[in-house]
């Protein structure tokens, strides 16, 4: 939901992409803009927007709590990818 909300605020975006997979290793989600705004900040602006957001680093602390893996990927699109391993979700192995 925090992801959607943040894309939301984002004036030039027109399209959200959401994307749930999962198997019996993982849970995998993927959300992904088109927006432009980030993708023209500098560097720097990037850096700062991203370390400010309280949002994402929950999110991020919230995946790496159940073992999983949170990526943020800025070069065409502005998208998160969250993977978790299901067995560390269940509490036990597979």
């Amino acid at each position: 939901m925090e992801l959607l909300s943040n894309a939301s605020r984002i004036s030039d975006i027109t399209t959200i992409t959401v994307f749930l997979s999962y198997n019996k290793a993982y849970l995998k989600l993927s959300v992904s803009d088109n927006g432009l705004s980030f993708l023209l900040l500098s560097d720097e602006q990037r850096e700062s927007k991203l370390n400010n957001g309280y949002g994402l680093r929950e999110i991020e602390k919230h995946v790496r709590e159940c073992g999983g893996e949170f990526q943020l990927k800025t070069a065409e699109s502005f998208t998160v990818e969250i993977t978790i391993p299901i067995s560390e979700v269940n509490g036990n192995d597979r």
